[in-house]
Protein backbone atom coordinates (compact mmCIF):
# COMPACT_ATOMS: atom_id res chain seq x y z
CA UNK A 1 0.00 0.00 0.00
CA UNK A 2 2.87 2.59 0.85
CA UNK A 3 6.65 2.33 0.87
CA UNK A 4 9.42 4.10 2.77
CA UNK A 5 12.09 5.86 1.83
CA UNK A 6 15.81 5.64 3.09
CA UNK A 7 15.34 8.92 4.36
CA UNK A 8 12.54 7.56 6.02
CA UNK A 9 9.67 9.41 3.95
CA UNK A 10 6.95 7.27 3.06
CA UNK A 11 5.97 7.28 -0.85
CA UNK A 12 3.53 5.35 -3.05
CA UNK A 13 4.18 1.62 -3.69
CA UNK A 14 3.17 0.90 -7.25
CA UNK A 15 -0.50 2.11 -6.96
CA UNK A 16 -1.38 5.26 -8.26
CA UNK A 17 -3.46 7.68 -6.39
CA UNK A 18 -5.31 8.78 -9.15
CA UNK A 19 -6.06 5.60 -10.82
CA UNK A 20 -6.48 3.26 -7.91
CA UNK A 21 -7.12 -0.29 -8.86
CA UNK A 22 -10.42 -1.82 -9.02
CA UNK A 23 -11.24 -5.19 -7.31
CA UNK A 24 -14.73 -6.82 -6.28
CA UNK A 25 -15.42 -8.18 -2.72
CA UNK A 26 -14.41 -11.87 -3.75
CA UNK A 27 -10.85 -10.38 -5.13
CA UNK A 28 -10.40 -7.99 -2.44
CA UNK A 29 -10.86 -11.24 -0.24
CA UNK A 30 -8.28 -13.30 -2.49
CA UNK A 31 -5.65 -10.71 -3.34
CA UNK A 32 -5.00 -8.66 -0.32
CA UNK A 33 -3.32 -9.87 3.08
CA UNK A 34 -5.37 -10.30 6.27
CA UNK A 35 -4.73 -6.44 7.56
CA UNK A 36 -7.50 -5.35 4.94
CA UNK A 37 -11.16 -6.90 4.14
CA UNK A 38 -13.64 -4.95 2.57
CA UNK A 39 -15.95 -2.49 4.52
CA UNK A 40 -14.79 -4.07 7.87
CA UNK A 41 -12.05 -3.54 10.26
CA UNK A 42 -8.62 -3.04 11.25
CA UNK A 43 -7.45 -0.16 9.00
CA UNK A 44 -9.81 0.40 6.54
CA UNK A 45 -11.24 3.67 5.07
CA UNK A 46 -13.33 4.58 2.78
CA UNK A 47 -12.02 8.15 1.10
CA UNK A 48 -13.77 8.69 -2.27
CA UNK A 49 -15.86 7.38 -4.84
CA UNK A 50 -15.18 5.94 -8.42
CA UNK A 51 -15.79 8.96 -10.61
CA UNK A 52 -17.09 6.59 -13.67
CA UNK A 53 -19.39 4.35 -11.82
CA UNK A 54 -20.31 6.45 -8.75
CA UNK A 55 -20.75 3.17 -7.29
CA UNK A 56 -17.22 2.00 -6.42
CA UNK A 57 -15.76 3.23 -3.45
CA UNK A 58 -11.75 3.92 -2.75
CA UNK A 59 -10.28 1.98 0.26
CA UNK A 60 -7.37 3.02 1.93
CA UNK A 61 -5.54 2.29 5.20
CA UNK A 62 -5.53 4.15 7.99
CA UNK A 63 -2.99 4.78 10.87
CA UNK A 64 -3.22 4.69 14.29
CA UNK A 65 -4.19 8.53 14.31
CA UNK A 66 -7.16 8.12 11.47
CA UNK A 67 -5.01 9.43 8.97
CA UNK A 68 -5.95 7.76 5.08
CA UNK A 69 -3.54 6.36 2.56
CA UNK A 70 -4.16 5.57 -0.59
CA UNK A 71 -5.69 2.00 -1.52
CA UNK A 72 -7.97 0.46 -3.47
CA UNK A 73 -11.33 0.28 -4.93
CA UNK A 74 -14.54 -1.72 -3.60
CA UNK A 75 -17.52 -2.06 -5.67
CA UNK A 76 -20.87 -2.26 -3.78
CA UNK A 77 -24.16 -1.07 -5.45
CA UNK A 78 -26.72 0.31 -2.88
CA UNK A 79 -30.28 -0.18 -3.88
CA UNK A 80 -32.82 2.39 -1.92
CA UNK A 81 -35.87 0.73 -1.11
CA UNK A 82 -38.84 2.63 1.47
CA UNK A 83 -40.74 -0.07 4.23
CA UNK A 84 -43.36 0.33 6.05
CA UNK A 85 -42.13 4.17 5.86
CA UNK A 86 -38.64 3.82 6.61
CA UNK A 87 -35.74 4.28 4.38
CA UNK A 88 -33.48 1.40 3.50
CA UNK A 89 -30.61 0.52 1.43
CA UNK A 90 -30.00 -2.65 0.18
CA UNK A 91 -26.55 -3.99 -1.65
CA UNK A 92 -26.02 -6.53 -4.56
CA UNK A 93 -25.31 -9.63 -1.62
CA UNK A 94 -28.28 -8.83 -0.18
CA UNK A 95 -26.78 -6.88 3.07
CA UNK A 96 -29.43 -4.14 4.44
CA UNK A 97 -29.15 -1.31 6.07
CA UNK A 98 -32.10 0.40 7.95
CA UNK A 99 -31.56 4.21 7.73
CA UNK A 100 -35.13 5.32 9.51
CA UNK A 101 -37.69 3.52 12.42
CA UNK A 102 -40.22 6.93 11.75
CA UNK A 103 -42.35 5.60 9.66
CA UNK A 104 -42.69 8.60 7.69
CA UNK A 105 -40.62 8.67 4.53
CA UNK A 106 -41.74 9.42 1.46
CA UNK A 107 -38.67 9.23 -0.85
CA UNK A 108 -35.41 7.86 -0.75
CA UNK A 109 -32.67 7.70 -3.12
CA UNK A 110 -28.35 6.22 -3.63
CA UNK A 111 -26.68 9.13 -5.09
CA UNK A 112 -22.59 9.06 -5.01
CA UNK A 113 -23.32 5.88 -2.64
CA UNK A 114 -24.97 8.72 -0.33
CA UNK A 115 -28.24 8.13 0.84
CA UNK A 116 -30.95 10.58 0.50
CA UNK A 117 -34.59 10.52 2.28
CA UNK A 118 -37.20 13.02 2.74
CA UNK A 119 -39.39 12.33 5.72
CA UNK A 120 -43.16 14.52 6.48
CA UNK A 121 -44.60 14.03 9.40
CA UNK A 122 -48.11 13.73 10.51
CA UNK A 123 -47.78 17.61 11.36
CA UNK A 124 -46.50 18.41 7.90
CA UNK A 125 -43.18 18.63 8.76
CA UNK A 126 -40.54 18.43 6.00
CA UNK A 127 -37.28 17.33 6.50
CA UNK A 128 -34.05 15.80 4.51
CA UNK A 129 -31.58 13.57 5.52
CA UNK A 130 -28.13 12.44 3.95
CA UNK A 131 -25.91 9.45 5.03
CA UNK A 132 -23.03 7.89 3.93
CA UNK A 133 -23.56 4.16 2.64
CA UNK A 134 -19.58 3.72 3.96
CA UNK A 135 -17.90 3.87 6.96
CA UNK A 136 -14.54 2.07 8.41
CA UNK A 137 -13.89 0.56 11.83
CA UNK A 138 -10.75 -1.06 13.33
CA UNK A 139 -12.65 -3.76 15.21
CA UNK A 140 -11.51 -7.41 14.96
CA UNK A 141 -12.12 -9.81 11.86
CA UNK A 142 -13.98 -12.20 14.91
CA UNK A 143 -16.12 -9.19 15.90
CA UNK A 144 -19.90 -9.94 16.10
CA UNK A 145 -21.18 -7.17 18.10
CA UNK A 146 -20.64 -3.39 19.00
CA UNK A 147 -21.42 -2.18 22.19
CA UNK A 148 -21.59 1.44 22.08
CA UNK A 149 -21.18 3.62 25.61
CA UNK A 150 -22.23 6.80 25.03
CA UNK A 151 -21.30 9.43 27.89
CA UNK A 152 -22.70 12.59 29.29
CA UNK A 153 -21.85 14.56 32.53
CA UNK A 154 -19.60 18.20 33.13
CA UNK A 155 -15.76 18.06 33.86
CA UNK A 156 -15.28 14.81 35.57
CA UNK A 157 -16.93 12.81 32.59
CA UNK A 158 -14.31 14.58 29.86
CA UNK A 159 -11.11 14.13 32.05
CA UNK A 160 -10.78 17.42 33.93
CA UNK A 161 -6.99 17.57 35.08
CA UNK A 162 -6.39 13.79 34.12
CA UNK A 163 -3.03 15.07 32.66
CA UNK A 164 -0.30 14.18 31.90
CA UNK A 165 -2.00 11.34 30.07
CA UNK A 166 -1.64 7.45 31.21
CA UNK A 167 -3.17 6.17 28.03
CA UNK A 168 -0.75 7.01 25.26
CA UNK A 169 -0.89 3.97 23.16
CA UNK A 170 -4.34 2.06 22.22
CA UNK A 171 -5.84 0.31 24.95
CA UNK A 172 -6.74 -3.11 23.27
CA UNK A 173 -6.62 -3.09 19.49
CA UNK A 174 -9.31 -4.49 17.48
CA UNK A 175 -11.68 -4.51 21.04
CA UNK A 176 -11.75 -0.95 22.43
CA UNK A 177 -12.67 1.74 19.68
CA UNK A 178 -13.65 5.27 20.01
CA UNK A 179 -14.71 7.61 17.16
CA UNK A 180 -12.39 8.90 14.75
CA UNK A 181 -12.01 12.07 17.03
CA UNK A 182 -11.26 9.99 19.94
CA UNK A 183 -13.14 9.18 23.13
CA UNK A 184 -13.93 13.35 22.84
CA UNK A 185 -16.02 13.58 19.81
CA UNK A 186 -15.46 17.16 19.76
CA UNK A 187 -11.62 16.43 18.53
CA UNK A 188 -10.41 18.82 21.69
CA UNK A 189 -10.52 19.60 25.36
CA UNK A 190 -14.05 19.50 26.35
CA UNK A 191 -13.64 21.56 29.17
CA UNK A 192 -13.95 24.98 28.13
CA UNK A 193 -14.90 25.06 24.33
CA UNK A 194 -18.51 25.09 22.86
CA UNK A 195 -20.03 27.17 25.29
CA UNK A 196 -22.01 30.74 25.02
CA UNK A 197 -23.28 32.04 27.75
CA UNK A 198 -22.46 28.88 29.62
CA UNK A 199 -24.38 26.94 27.17
CA UNK A 200 -23.30 24.48 24.78
CA UNK A 201 -24.22 25.16 21.17
CA UNK A 202 -22.01 23.43 19.02
CA UNK A 203 -23.45 20.32 17.92
CA UNK A 204 -20.80 17.61 17.35
CA UNK A 205 -18.97 18.24 13.72
CA UNK A 206 -20.59 14.79 11.37
CA UNK A 207 -16.67 14.39 10.39
CA UNK A 208 -15.73 13.63 13.73
CA UNK A 209 -17.74 10.77 13.89
CA UNK A 210 -17.73 9.08 10.75
CA UNK A 211 -15.33 6.03 11.68
CA UNK A 212 -14.25 4.21 14.23
CA UNK A 213 -10.48 3.55 15.12
CA UNK A 214 -8.28 2.00 17.94
CA UNK A 215 -9.27 4.02 21.16
CA UNK A 216 -6.60 5.92 23.43
CA UNK A 217 -6.61 9.19 24.81
CA UNK A 218 -5.26 12.64 22.97
CA UNK A 219 -6.26 15.63 25.27
CA UNK A 220 -7.20 14.15 29.09
CA UNK A 221 -7.50 10.88 30.66
CA UNK A 222 -11.19 9.88 30.79
CA UNK A 223 -12.54 6.96 33.22
CA UNK A 224 -13.86 5.79 29.48
CA UNK A 225 -10.63 3.73 28.47
CA UNK A 226 -10.24 2.00 31.39
CA UNK A 227 -14.25 1.28 31.70
CA UNK A 228 -13.31 -0.76 28.17
CA UNK A 229 -10.09 -1.82 29.23
CA UNK A 230 -11.83 -3.90 32.05
CA UNK A 231 -14.80 -4.99 29.93
CA UNK A 232 -12.89 -6.79 27.59
CA UNK A 233 -10.51 -8.60 29.72
CA UNK A 234 -11.03 -11.97 29.44
CA UNK A 235 -13.94 -13.32 31.63
CA UNK A 236 -15.70 -10.16 30.59
CA UNK A 237 -17.33 -9.46 27.26
CA UNK A 238 -17.16 -12.14 24.99
CA UNK A 239 -14.22 -12.10 22.68
CA UNK A 240 -16.69 -11.12 19.79
CA UNK A 241 -17.94 -8.27 21.43
CA UNK A 242 -15.98 -4.34 20.70
CA UNK A 243 -16.71 -1.64 22.62
CA UNK A 244 -17.18 1.72 21.31
CA UNK A 245 -16.60 4.63 24.20
CA UNK A 246 -17.53 7.96 23.11
CA UNK A 247 -17.70 11.23 25.41
CA UNK A 248 -20.41 14.24 24.81
CA UNK A 249 -20.13 16.19 27.80
CA UNK A 250 -19.07 19.62 28.83
CA UNK A 251 -17.59 20.94 32.15
CA UNK A 252 -19.50 23.16 34.54
CA UNK A 253 -23.00 22.86 33.88
CA UNK A 254 -26.65 22.29 35.25
CA UNK A 255 -28.12 18.70 35.28
CA UNK A 256 -31.26 20.59 33.23
CA UNK A 257 -28.18 21.30 30.36
CA UNK A 258 -28.40 17.36 29.70
CA UNK A 259 -32.01 16.83 28.53
CA UNK A 260 -33.43 16.12 25.31
CA UNK A 261 -33.13 18.90 23.49
CA UNK A 262 -29.80 20.10 24.14
CA UNK A 263 -27.11 19.96 22.18
CA UNK A 264 -25.44 17.37 24.11
CA UNK A 265 -27.82 14.80 24.64
CA UNK A 266 -28.83 15.34 20.45
CA UNK A 267 -25.02 14.73 19.95
CA UNK A 268 -24.81 11.70 22.11
CA UNK A 269 -28.06 10.53 20.33
CA UNK A 270 -26.33 11.42 17.02
CA UNK A 271 -23.44 9.04 17.69
CA UNK A 272 -25.45 6.17 18.29
CA UNK A 273 -27.33 6.65 15.22
CA UNK A 274 -23.80 6.75 13.72
CA UNK A 275 -22.93 3.48 15.48
CA UNK A 276 -25.64 1.36 14.70
CA UNK A 277 -25.26 2.62 10.87
CA UNK A 278 -21.70 1.80 11.01
CA UNK A 279 -22.62 -1.43 12.62
CA UNK A 280 -25.03 -2.39 10.38
CA UNK A 281 -22.51 -1.75 7.61
CA UNK A 282 -20.35 -4.27 9.00
CA UNK A 283 -22.92 -6.32 9.92
CA UNK A 284 -22.42 -6.54 13.78
CA UNK A 285 -25.33 -6.72 16.18
CA UNK A 286 -25.34 -3.01 18.24
CA UNK A 287 -25.51 -2.40 21.94
CA UNK A 288 -25.88 0.29 23.66
CA UNK A 289 -25.28 2.13 27.29
CA UNK A 290 -25.61 5.38 28.96
CA UNK A 291 -22.96 6.79 31.14
CA UNK A 292 -24.21 10.14 33.52
CA UNK A 293 -21.19 11.96 35.56
CA UNK A 294 -22.60 14.81 36.94
CA UNK A 295 -23.63 16.89 40.30
CA UNK A 296 -21.10 19.14 41.13
CA UNK A 297 -22.71 22.25 39.57
CA UNK A 298 -26.18 20.84 41.56
CA UNK A 299 -24.63 20.59 45.26
CA UNK A 300 -26.29 23.49 46.46
CA UNK A 301 -29.70 23.11 48.38
CA UNK A 302 -31.56 24.55 45.45
CA UNK A 303 -31.03 21.46 43.60
CA UNK A 304 -33.54 19.22 46.13
CA UNK A 305 -33.84 15.70 45.73
CA UNK A 306 -36.66 15.42 44.24
CA UNK A 307 -36.00 17.60 40.88
CA UNK A 308 -32.07 16.11 40.71
CA UNK A 309 -33.98 12.75 40.48
CA UNK A 310 -36.85 13.11 38.12
CA UNK A 311 -34.28 14.81 35.88
CA UNK A 312 -31.60 11.50 36.11
CA UNK A 313 -34.93 9.59 35.45
CA UNK A 314 -36.09 11.49 32.58
CA UNK A 315 -32.11 11.77 30.78
CA UNK A 316 -32.50 7.84 30.87
CA UNK A 317 -36.47 7.27 29.81
CA UNK A 318 -36.23 9.75 26.69
CA UNK A 319 -32.06 8.81 25.78
CA UNK A 320 -33.86 5.13 25.69
CA UNK A 321 -36.74 5.86 23.74
CA UNK A 322 -34.52 7.63 21.05
CA UNK A 323 -32.27 4.85 20.52
CA UNK A 324 -35.54 2.93 20.50
CA UNK A 325 -36.65 4.97 17.51
CA UNK A 326 -33.38 5.26 16.00
CA UNK A 327 -33.09 1.37 15.65
CA UNK A 328 -36.92 0.60 15.52
CA UNK A 329 -36.68 -1.94 18.92
CA UNK A 330 -37.89 -2.28 22.34
CA UNK A 331 -34.59 -2.42 24.28
CA UNK A 332 -33.42 -1.92 27.32
CA UNK A 333 -30.75 1.27 27.70
CA UNK A 334 -29.42 1.48 31.04
CA UNK A 335 -27.60 4.47 32.25
CA UNK A 336 -24.61 3.62 35.08
CA UNK A 337 -24.25 6.96 36.75
CA UNK A 338 -21.25 7.49 39.48
CA UNK A 339 -21.82 9.92 43.13
CA UNK A 340 -21.25 12.91 43.72
CA UNK A 341 -18.87 13.42 47.06
CA UNK A 342 -17.02 16.97 46.81
CA UNK A 343 -19.45 19.12 47.95
CA UNK A 344 -17.13 20.21 50.72
CA UNK A 345 -14.91 21.93 48.30
CA UNK A 346 -18.37 24.25 47.14
CA UNK A 347 -18.18 25.49 50.85
CA UNK A 348 -21.33 23.25 51.95
CA UNK A 349 -21.78 20.54 54.60
CA UNK A 350 -23.89 18.18 53.06
CA UNK A 351 -25.93 17.76 49.45
CA UNK A 352 -29.21 16.40 47.87
CA UNK A 353 -27.42 15.54 44.76
CA UNK A 354 -26.18 12.21 46.23
CA UNK A 355 -29.38 11.59 48.03
CA UNK A 356 -31.34 11.50 44.56
CA UNK A 357 -28.65 9.67 43.04
CA UNK A 358 -29.16 6.93 45.31
CA UNK A 359 -32.86 6.75 45.30
CA UNK A 360 -33.01 7.09 41.95
CA UNK A 361 -31.15 3.89 41.81
CA UNK A 362 -32.82 2.11 43.86
CA UNK A 363 -36.45 2.89 42.61
CA UNK A 364 -35.52 2.03 38.86
CA UNK A 365 -33.88 -0.82 38.99
CA UNK A 366 -32.10 -2.05 35.61
CA UNK A 367 -33.02 1.53 34.13
CA UNK A 368 -30.77 3.48 36.36
CA UNK A 369 -27.53 1.82 37.94
CA UNK A 370 -25.49 3.43 40.92
CA UNK A 371 -21.81 2.14 40.44
CA UNK A 372 -20.19 4.22 42.96
CA UNK A 373 -19.25 6.98 45.08
CA UNK A 374 -16.06 9.07 44.08
CA UNK A 375 -14.42 10.00 46.93
CA UNK A 376 -11.58 7.88 46.80
CA UNK A 377 -9.93 9.51 44.20
CA UNK A 378 -6.71 10.45 43.81
CA UNK A 379 -7.37 14.07 43.45
CA UNK A 380 -5.96 16.98 41.62
CA UNK A 381 -8.17 19.80 43.24
CA UNK A 382 -11.32 20.30 44.81
CA UNK A 383 -13.59 17.87 42.84
CA UNK A 384 -11.53 16.59 39.78
CA UNK A 385 -9.41 13.50 39.46
CA UNK A 386 -5.57 12.99 38.42
CA UNK A 387 -4.90 10.65 35.05
CA UNK A 388 -4.57 8.15 37.78
CA UNK A 389 -7.92 8.74 39.60
CA UNK A 390 -9.58 8.25 35.94
CA UNK A 391 -7.98 5.40 35.39
CA UNK A 392 -9.24 4.00 38.42
CA UNK A 393 -12.62 4.85 38.42
CA UNK A 394 -12.50 3.55 34.92
CA UNK A 395 -12.05 0.07 36.34
CA UNK A 396 -14.84 0.48 38.85
CA UNK A 397 -17.19 1.55 35.80
CA UNK A 398 -16.63 -1.55 34.13
CA UNK A 399 -16.71 -3.74 36.80
CA UNK A 400 -19.99 -2.61 38.28
CA UNK A 401 -21.23 -2.99 34.07
CA UNK A 402 -19.38 -6.16 33.64
CA UNK A 403 -21.70 -7.27 36.80
CA UNK A 404 -25.35 -6.36 36.07
CA UNK A 405 -24.58 -7.53 31.90
CA UNK A 406 -24.17 -10.80 33.67
CA UNK A 407 -27.34 -10.88 35.93
CA UNK A 408 -25.56 -9.63 39.68
CA UNK A 409 -26.43 -7.27 42.01
CA UNK A 410 -26.85 -3.74 40.50
CA UNK A 411 -26.84 -1.46 43.30
CA UNK A 412 -23.50 -0.43 45.13
CA UNK A 413 -22.29 -1.06 48.58
CA UNK A 414 -24.57 0.52 50.99
CA UNK A 415 -26.71 -0.47 54.33
CA UNK A 416 -29.89 -2.32 53.73
CA UNK A 417 -31.03 -2.18 57.92
CA UNK A 418 -30.41 -0.62 60.79
CA UNK A 419 -31.93 -1.77 63.95
CA UNK A 420 -31.45 -0.30 67.37
CA UNK A 421 -31.57 -2.22 70.84
CA UNK A 422 -31.64 0.23 73.52
CA UNK A 423 -27.65 1.79 72.38
CA UNK A 424 -26.67 -0.86 70.42
CA UNK A 425 -27.49 -0.03 66.50
CA UNK A 426 -26.63 -2.63 63.92
CA UNK A 427 -25.77 -1.90 60.50
CA UNK A 428 -26.22 -4.39 58.15
CA UNK A 429 -24.78 -3.94 54.75
CA UNK A 430 -25.97 -5.09 50.75
CA UNK A 431 -23.94 -8.49 49.89
CA UNK A 432 -22.11 -8.07 46.98
CA UNK A 433 -19.60 -10.20 45.49
CA UNK A 434 -16.22 -10.16 47.43
CA UNK A 435 -15.09 -9.20 50.53
CA UNK A 436 -16.81 -6.61 52.69
CA UNK A 437 -14.44 -5.00 55.27
CA UNK A 438 -13.54 -1.48 56.61
CA UNK A 439 -10.20 0.10 55.51
CA UNK A 440 -9.02 2.85 57.87
CA UNK A 441 -5.87 3.15 56.05
CA UNK A 442 -7.18 3.36 52.06
CA UNK A 443 -9.44 5.76 53.31
CA UNK A 444 -9.30 7.90 56.61
CA UNK A 445 -11.56 7.58 58.63
CA UNK A 446 -13.57 10.83 59.08
CA UNK A 447 -15.59 9.83 62.40
CA UNK A 448 -17.72 6.90 63.64
CA UNK A 449 -16.69 5.45 59.59
CA UNK A 450 -19.14 8.50 57.99
CA UNK A 451 -22.03 7.31 59.98
CA UNK A 452 -23.98 10.01 61.93
CA UNK A 453 -27.18 9.28 64.20
CA UNK A 454 -29.70 11.66 62.71
CA UNK A 455 -33.49 12.06 64.25
CA UNK A 456 -36.20 14.95 63.80
CA UNK A 457 -34.77 16.66 66.72
CA UNK A 458 -38.05 16.34 68.92
CA UNK A 459 -36.28 14.52 71.54
CA UNK A 460 -32.93 14.37 73.76
CA UNK A 461 -29.29 14.78 71.89
CA UNK A 462 -27.56 11.62 70.82
CA UNK A 463 -24.62 10.71 68.84
CA UNK A 464 -22.86 7.58 68.07
CA UNK A 465 -19.63 7.01 70.88
CA UNK A 466 -16.55 7.35 69.41
CA UNK A 467 -14.25 4.41 68.55
CA UNK A 468 -17.36 2.07 69.39
CA UNK A 469 -17.11 0.56 66.24
CA UNK A 470 -17.30 -3.06 66.53
CA UNK A 471 -17.11 -5.47 63.23
CA UNK A 472 -15.99 -9.26 62.97
CA UNK A 473 -14.67 -10.29 59.85
CA UNK A 474 -16.67 -12.26 57.61
CA UNK A 475 -19.73 -10.53 58.28
CA UNK A 476 -21.39 -7.49 56.40
CA UNK A 477 -22.68 -6.57 60.50
CA UNK A 478 -20.73 -3.17 62.30
CA UNK A 479 -22.32 -2.66 65.85
CA UNK A 480 -22.31 1.08 67.45
CA UNK A 481 -23.09 2.46 70.77
CA UNK A 482 -25.14 5.48 71.26
CA UNK A 483 -24.63 8.40 74.00
CA UNK A 484 -28.10 7.44 75.43
CA UNK A 485 -31.61 5.89 74.28
CA UNK A 486 -32.85 8.36 71.35
CA UNK A 487 -36.03 9.70 72.12
CA UNK A 488 -36.86 11.55 68.91
CA UNK A 489 -38.71 10.89 65.90
CA UNK A 490 -37.40 9.97 62.21
CA UNK A 491 -34.48 8.07 63.22
CA UNK A 492 -31.82 7.07 60.90
CA UNK A 493 -28.27 6.70 60.07
CA UNK A 494 -26.17 9.42 57.77
CA UNK A 495 -24.03 7.37 55.95
CA UNK A 496 -20.93 9.72 54.27
CA UNK A 497 -23.77 12.69 53.95
CA UNK A 498 -21.91 14.93 56.11
CA UNK A 499 -18.39 17.03 55.84
CA UNK A 500 -16.26 19.86 56.54
CA UNK A 501 -17.52 23.24 54.49
CA UNK A 502 -14.89 24.09 52.67
CA UNK A 503 -12.72 20.94 52.85
CA UNK A 504 -11.42 19.29 49.18
CA UNK A 505 -12.97 16.25 47.96
CA UNK A 506 -11.02 12.59 48.61
CA UNK A 507 -10.33 10.07 50.60
CA UNK A 508 -8.29 12.20 53.43
CA UNK A 509 -10.65 15.24 53.64
CA UNK A 510 -14.24 14.78 52.04
CA UNK A 511 -17.07 13.53 53.11
CA UNK A 512 -16.56 9.80 52.57
CA UNK A 513 -16.91 6.77 54.69
CA UNK A 514 -14.24 3.67 55.20
CA UNK A 515 -16.19 0.81 54.35
CA UNK A 516 -16.02 -1.27 51.37
CA UNK A 517 -16.20 -4.68 49.35
CA UNK A 518 -12.41 -6.11 47.48
CA UNK A 519 -13.59 -7.44 44.49
CA UNK A 520 -10.55 -9.42 44.18
CA UNK A 521 -9.92 -7.67 40.81
CA UNK A 522 -6.96 -5.50 39.82
CA UNK A 523 -7.10 -2.50 37.76
CA UNK A 524 -4.22 -1.60 35.17
CA UNK A 525 -2.19 0.28 37.97
CA UNK A 526 -2.30 -2.90 39.43
CA UNK A 527 -4.39 -1.44 42.71
CA UNK A 528 -7.75 -3.61 44.27
CA UNK A 529 -10.73 -2.81 42.14
CA UNK A 530 -13.09 -1.80 45.52
CA UNK A 531 -17.09 -1.11 45.55
CA UNK A 532 -16.96 1.79 48.34
CA UNK A 533 -19.84 2.70 50.16
CA UNK A 534 -21.89 5.54 48.64
CA UNK A 535 -23.86 8.02 50.82
CA UNK A 536 -27.10 7.68 51.71
CA UNK A 537 -29.50 7.85 54.73
CA UNK A 538 -31.06 4.67 55.99
CA UNK A 539 -34.28 4.72 58.86
CA UNK A 540 -33.34 2.90 62.15
CA UNK A 541 -35.81 0.40 63.29
CA UNK A 542 -36.09 -1.02 66.79
CA UNK A 543 -35.25 -4.75 67.60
Amino acid sequence: MRQTDADGKTILGPIDPLDPIRASIEDLRDNVDDRIYYFGSKDLVTTDLDPVTNTAIQLSRIDGDGVAEVGVVLERDWRPTIIAGDAYAFDKNGARVRLTASADVVRCEVRNATAEFDRITAAGVFSRTRTKLYGSSNHLLSTTKLFHRAGLGQSLSVGNSGTPLFTTAPVRPGRVLSFNAGVLTYGSDHNSLYLKDGVPNVPVPPANIESLIDCRERYSETFMSSEGEYLTRTGSLPSDVAVLESAHGVGGLTVDKFLEGGVLFENAVAAVAQSWKLAQLFGLQHEVALSFVQGESNASPSSSVAFYKGALVDIQRRFEARVQAIKGTTESVPMYLCQMNSWTGSNLVTSNVPVAQFEAALENPGKIILVGPKYVGPFADKQHFTAEGYVDHGAVYGYAIDLHRKGGVSLPLSGISAIRSGIDVALTFRDLPGTFGIDRSRVTDPGNDGVVWSDDGTGNSVSIVPGSAQFTPGTRVVRYQLSAVPTGGSPRLRIGLDGISGNNGGPTTGPRTTFRTDTGKLNRRGNPIYRDCVAHALPVTTA
